[in-house]
């Protein structure tokens, strides 16, 4: 968020919420201002203020702002929710793109920490976070967070729930998050973006059965029936790209540092393989069912023929 999109955030903030003081209200201005950059609008990670008081005091005072009782998660994320209800309709054409993905957040040296839960190995101690961003179809540029979750010892902290929800499968809970998203009313249809990690035939049928709208970067071993034929996507990639006059302008890029253009080519696949159930760990591994699951047939947008297709100009493309 930059400090034009902040300056459209309502004037109601969660301090004014609070039955305290108003230096809970002043902190929370400044955490806000912390934030903001005018210079990069992606730029991560939070700044100092300008101010006479130590490091330190400003830490203090965070940590006392943010260990308040009256003060929620939902309280927090209100403001980014206005914004993003506000940018999206002016930013987005067609759709709103949420991006969701997950971040750990190691603290193995962190002892005095104790609600923290194993991530990578039995050693490797931390915090899960899961944030879904809101994103511009045309530009790209982002809008706001419209979700964020931590995974503790004691559960789930959520910023679409007042209470601590029980940790579910990695993949089982990207769909209350879903749903959270599309009840937020951001004025266009959302499509979900996750990464490879939600490569998962049963959570394709439940999603594809509540009527979500998503993109993920499947594994290129994955079995589809193409062309009468059960083929990988990997083969079925490979056959695409030697059909050049099938792929369609897309837009201006570069390649390499030097101008140029982008293909693609965008194809239908059934996939008929019966859905695996029964998870035995947290990160969503399964082990064989015995549902069937029914033929559903999945849209898949070739990433890396578009990537294949890329074509460098000596003078640009536009």
């Amino acid at each position: 968020m930059d400090a034009q999109a902040a300056a459209k955030i309502p004037c109601a903030h969660p301090g004014a919420q609070l039955k305290a003081d108003g230096r809970l209200q002043q902190r929370y201005d400044v955490l806000v201002s912390s934030h903001l950059s005018d210079s990069q609008r992606v730029a991560a990670g939070i700044k100092a203020p300008a101010s006479v008081a130590k490091a330190f005091a400003a830490t203090q005072a965070a940590w006392r702002f943010f260990s308040n009782d009256g003060l929620s998660l939902g309280q927090l994320a209100g403001p980014l929710l206005a914004c993003a209800r506000e940018e999206a309709p002016a930013l987005c054409q067609s759709h709103v793109l949420v991006v969701m993905d997950w971040c750990n957040l190691h603290l193995k040296e962190h002892e005095r920490k104790a609600d923290r839960v194993e991530l990578a190995q039995s050693k490797d101690l931390g915090y899960e976070l899961l944030t879904a961003l809101a994103i511009s179809d045309s530009g790209g540029q982002p809008i706001a967070p419209v979700c964020l979750e931590l995974r503790a010892s004691d559960g789930v902290h959520s910023t679409r729930q007042e209470k601590v929800m029980e940790s579910p499968s990695v993949l089982d809970g990207l769909e209350p998050v879903m749903q959270h998203v599309q009840q937020l009313e951001l004025g266009k249809p959302a499509v979900f973006i996750i990464d490879r990690e939600a490569d998962s035939l049963g959570h394709y049928r439940q999603w594809d059965k509540q009527e979500r709208r998503f993109l993920v970067r499947a594994n290129d071993k994955r079995k589809v029936l193409y062309d009468g034929q059960e083929r990988s996507l990997g083969e079925v990639g490979k056959r695409l790209t030697s059909e050049t006059p099938l792929f369609r302008w897309g837009r201006c890029s570069t390649k390499a540092g030097r101008p140029g253009s982008m293909w693609r080519r965008r194809w239908w696949c059934c996939i008929a393989r019966p859905t695996r159930g029964g998870r035995t760990r947290r990160r969503g591994s399964c082990r064989p069912g015995s549902s069937p699951g029914a033929r559903c047939h999945c849209g898949w947008w070739s990433v890396r023929c578009a990537m294949r297709r890329a074509r460098c100009w000596p003078g640009g493309c536009c």
